[in-house]
């Protein structure tokens, strides 16, 4: 028996244990201490982890966690309360990005498909670091606050379409524009139906497990609902992570949502740090070195793009200059959706490796940078109306 990939996993736990450590001390996100606990024992680091393809798998599974939780908490009422923010200024803000990104890249003489991908890539931003940082800032309640969440479930919730588009933008060429459209309406289709099924089927399930009163039995059917779902549309063509948000907003309707979350957020919290550490693992650092000046621009492009849009959005819905800059200085990093968009994106296609690799440098760089720009962004806002 091989005891490689425990070694590794066991390395991995040990690392990240102590970077989160330190990241804490100097008041950084987890996030970004896992993506550095990622570079550091991966490839481009000390190359300490081998068996990176067991990783991916777990990285994956945290991926459809991540989705099935946000699905989860996908509520109505939860909805109302910020209903301006997320379809406004969500909505503004998601749209608005894309087109101005996809138009710099095409500039800068991407292809038209590409350039409206990296468009999906630069208008989402990292739900886990913007609200860690309220959080702890005390401003969850705060107009930015409340602006910030509308917008960031807006994007969570944009990923399901981005990801079902993007095989239809690797192939939009290489077929009519009739079998495009009708592989989009099979993916729509399919998820009716599997929304449809679920909806009848799932809460008499739920009951008939509750009344076994056996809590060990609760817990193997929320992950397998999870699991079994997030297969299901993958075996119809669709992905992973779909099925996943579909089995979460399904079950979120049924009075024993808060159970589901209550039981599954232990699993969330280490398989999504397993994915942070496998995003840091992914980094080349030779690519970084390489083309240091590519991923300066990028960087420096994405925030610009990102501060425009949603200072604008934020004075679109009626707020002053002051938290529109507060706003948009803290939602300008790149988000953890935009990993899983961008690996979606390489295996069809849409994103070369090279690119890859520079975008993903690019993106960390701006999650490092947002702890800074957070606390920094009060004091800028302060002077500007000065």
């Amino acid at each position: 028996m091989s005891f490689a990939f425990l070694q590794d996993f066991v390395l991995i736990l040990a690392a990240a244990v102590l970077i989160i450590y330190i990241s804490n001390r100097v008041k950084l996100p987890p996030v970004v201490g896992f993506l550095v606990t990622g570079i550091l024992i991966g490839p481009g680091g000390f190359s300490l982890v081998h068996d990176s393809e067991a990783i991916d798998l777990l990285a994956e599974i945290g991926v459809v966690m991540l989705l099935f939780l946000i699905g989860l908490e996908f509520t109505l009422d939860r909805l109302k309360r910020i209903q301006r923010y997320f379809w406004i200024g969500g909505g503004i803000q998601v749209v608005a990005t894309i087109a101005l990104a996809a138009l710099l890249f095409g500039l800068a003489g991407v292809a038209a498909k590409e350039a409206f991908f990296f468009g999906f890539l630069v208008s989402l931003s990292s739900t886990a670091v913007v609200l860690k940082s309220l959080a702890d800032r005390g401003e969850t309640d705060s107009p930015q606050g409340r602006i910030s969440l509308g917008i960031l479930i807006f994007q969570d919730l944009a990923i399901v379409p981005m990801i079902a588009l993007v095989p239809v933008l690797a192939n939009v060429q290489s077929g009519s524009i009739a079998s495009v459209l009708g592989r989009f309406l099979l993916s729509a289709a399919a998820i009716v139906a599997v929304f449809f099924v679920g909806r009848t089927v799932l809460p008499r399930l739920l009951h008939a497990i509750v009344a076994t009163r056996i809590r060990e039995i609760f817990l193997i059917t929320s992950v397998f609902l999870c699991l079994g779902t997030a297969l299901l549309t993958a075996s119809l063509g669709l992905s992973l992570a779909l099925g996943a948000f579909l089995a979460g907003v399904i079950i979120s309707e049924s009075e024993y949502s808060h159970q589901v979350v209550s039981d599954i957020l232990p699993f969330k919290d280490v398989f999504n740090s397993l994915f942070f550490i496998s995003i840091g693992m992914l980094l080349r650092t030779d690519v970084l070195w390489r083309s240091g000046l590519t991923v300066a621009e990028l960087v420096l492009a994405i925030l610009l793009v990102k501060v425009t849009v949603v200072f604008l959005t934020v004075r679109f819905l009626g707020y002053g200059g002051r938290i529109a800059l507060i706003t948009s200085l803290g939602l300008a990093q790149i988000g953890e959706f935009s990993f899983v968009l961008a690996g979606v994106g390489r295996t069809n296609g849409l994103l070369p490796e090279e690119t890859f690799q520079i975008f993903l440098a690019a993106s960390i760089l701006t999650l490092l940078l947002t702890p800074l720009l957070i606390r920094v962004a009060p004091g800028v806002a302060v002077r500007g109306e000065t």
